[in-house]
């Protein structure tokens, strides 16, 4: 090792940006380190790292755990497809030391560690050892997903990693001795397993550190047709564009496949057909039968049969580019010299980019939902954040791969969150928010619609930074880390609370959180609110619908704000206001219109102003509401969305 390579590993972690992970101490911030360098070609955003850092007391050795099914990692939510043959399924276990050295020691507790978590045959009850939820979890998820894909016969491979500060060319023989050991334990647990494992030290590190995403790479072609503004259309053989598409660890480059509306969707139709024209070695040339790819480029440059690209970004085949990659990274070496049919289309105008990636994913039958990130509220919302030095990540990992910093960088899940949890005034269903909600287009315009005015996301952000530095500096006084989870679950509701503390009322509107600016009263309501969360809430508990309302209540009562009784009744995964009044519309009579109509004050109406009616009229307050969205659909009232009346 290097004498130096100590020295620069330790001015790296100085530098190094881990805010989204919460306030970290000298050797969290190693973990976190060493987990994104050592699974840098995985192509992880923060949240997916996080939830792999199984660190804290009880973790029995094992810093992160990540289990990977053909190169996709396995969230908290699983696959949206599983795959059903050549199936690869990596398993991950990270130990961090900031140590300088490799002590056996720590080895120690990963060889006790290993022998038991992975024998299935002992259930959770009858372990040994005592391990912490995480690791259980990791534990359980491991197990549900080898079930799963065992009928097929996986590729089944172990990768035990320990890294430290440490040289790993000075590793003891004991410690090797343990290394090895670990290997064997798996081969025993798992007869049609592979196992390695790996040190990673300073150098190591530091060389993995200096590895940049390559977006500037060559592909060799057999043939080619050029268009008259720069554009082309190549033939390459499936070979090469295999290597192009591979990094030097053999991992596929998947940050090129970036925007691309769809995720891989594993075992269908389509992938099946491409995957039988690439096993067919005496079948047709494999482009007579598929789909080739679209690649997006600002510059493009033939030098003899291979063309130069800078900033590449492949559009448009990720089903065929994944398949590609599985069934050639299996070792199969059919079909290689059989050719693939490339479209580079050249431009380095954003706005033309967005329409060219829209356009080339359009032609073939795609869910709406798949388009989110292209839309033009998308882009007006990253234009609003960008004004005020926030940086909106529409597109996985952008802004931080051009290197803004992270703690300004926020992602459509967290404005999803914080619209729920303050302008919804549900912070449960903020805490619970999943990607999949987006799926409806009722739901997804409920959050991101074009009617909310811009302004509102930066507040919002600002309103949530502001109500995490509090809990971070809180929860720091007795707990060593703070997870994304304990802020996760906390957030929306102490912003909530500020909010209706700083406005007087829960009925607050749009207008209001505009209206607000965060200054040292507000952070002040913000500490106010945390400390009567507190004193509400069980600890170590994770809250649950009827603990936030009841907090709600409290605070409500404690501090004379009216409204705390319409907390949790808005969500963005339904609207059952409408589904109500749909259910009565037949019911409604012109008399009742009248009625209504005469009862209506003037707008925009408090909450609850329909079973107020309902309430004179001695009728069901779904009654009301048909005849109500009868009135506004004649023209006689307007419509009026979170005490906000709107134009026509």
């Amino acid at each position: 090792m290097a004498k130096n390579d100590v020295f620069l590993l330790d001015g790296l972690l100085d530098q190094y940006p881990v805010e989204e992970y919460g306030t970290l101490d000298r050797g969290e911030k190693f973990e976190i380190f060493c987990l994104e360098q050592i699974l840098k070609s995985f192509d992880l955003n923060p949240d997916e790292v996080k939830q792999g850092h199984l660190d804290g007391g009880l973790d029995g050795g094992i810093d992160g755990g990540f289990i990977f099914v053909n190169g996709n990692l396995v969230s908290r939510d699983g696959p949206t497809n599983w795959p059903k043959t050549d199936i690869r399924l990596d398993v991950y276990l990270i130990n961090c030391k900031h140590h300088e050295t490799f002590k056996e020691a720590t080895l120690n507790t990963l060889v006790a560690t290993t022998q038991e978590l992975f024998d299935m045959s002992v259930s959770d009850e009858n372990l040994c050892g005592k391990y912490n939820d995480d690791v259980l979890n990791f534990r359980k998820k491991f197990m549900s997903v080898y079930k799963r894909v065992a009928i097929h016969r996986p590729i089944l491979n172990f990768r035990t990693i320990y890294a430290s500060r440490g040289d790993v060319e000075t590793i003891g023989e004991s410690v090797q001795a343990r290394a090895d050991q670990i290997d064997r334990i798996i081969g025993d647990l798992f007869s049609d397993a592979t196992s390695e494992f790996e040190f990673f030290g300073a150098s190591e590190l530091v060389a993995r550190h200096r590895e940049v995403k390559a977006f500037d790479l060559e592909l060799p072609f057999t043939d080619q047709a050029s268009g008259e503004n720069g554009g082309y259309i190549l033939f390459s053989r499936l070979s090469d564009y295999f290597e192009f598409i591979t990094d030097d660890l053999g991992q596929l480059r998947r940050y090129l496949l970036d925007s691309n509306i769809r995720d891989y969707l594993g075992e269908n139709k389509v992938n099946s057909d491409i995957k039988t024209t690439l096993q067919d070695c005496d079948g047709g040339d494999f482009w007579w039968l598929n789909n080739g790819v679209t690649i997006l480029t600002t510059s493009a440059t033939i030098a003899g049969r291979s063309i130069v690209m800078k900033n590449i970004q492949i559009i448009n085949g990720l089903q065929t580019s994944e398949t590609i990659y599985n069934h050639f990274s299996s070792g199969s070496v059919t079909s290689r010299d059989k050719s693939l049919a490339v479209k580079v289309i050249v431009s380095d105008e954003k706005k033309l980019r967005d329409q060219i990636i829209v356009a080339s994913n359009n032609q073939s039958l795609v869910e709406q939902s798949a388009f989110r990130a292209t839309d033009v509220v998308q882009r007006n919302i990253e234009d609003a954040l960008e004004r005020e030095n926030w940086y909106y990540e529409r597109r996985k990992n952008y802004y931080r791969n051009v290197g803004r910093p992270s703690e300004r960088i926020v992602d459509p899940m967290y404005l999803a969150r914080a619209y729920t949890a303050v302008v919804l005034k549900n912070p449960n269903s903020a805490a619970r928010l999943r990607t999949r909600f987006m799926r409806s287009d009722q739901n997804y315009t409920k959050i991101f619609s074009a009617d909310h005015p811009l302004q509102l996301w930066p507040r919002l952000v600002e309103l949530q930074k502001a109500s995490e530095e509090v809990l971070i500096a809180e929860r720091k006084k007795s707990h060593p880390v703070v997870g994304e989870r304990f802020l996760k679950n906390w957030r929306g509701l102490t912003a909530l609370l500020a909010v209706a503390k700083r406005t007087g009322s829960f009925y607050f509107s749009q207008a209001d959180v505009l209206r607000l600016s965060v200054d040292d009263d507000l952070k002040g309501d913000l500490e106010l609110a945390w400390t009567e969360i507190k004193r509400g809430r069980e600890a170590g508990k994770h809250p649950n619908k009827d603990d936030m309302h009841k907090i709600c209540r409290e605070f409500g009562q404690r501090y004379s704000l009216d409204g705390w009784e319409i907390t949790g009744r808005q969500s963005p995964t339904r609207d059952r206001t409408y589904k109500v009044a749909q259910k009565y519309t037949e019911q409604v009579t012109e008399e009742l219109l009248e009625q209504v109509n005469s009862l209506l004050p003037q707008q925009p109406w408090p909450v609850g102003t329909h079973r107020d009616i309902a309430e004179k009229l001695e009728c069901k307050p779904g009654l009301v509401s048909a005849a109500i969205q009868e009135l506004i659909a004649s023209g006689k009232w307007k419509q009026q969305q979170d005490g906000e009346v709107l134009d026509s």
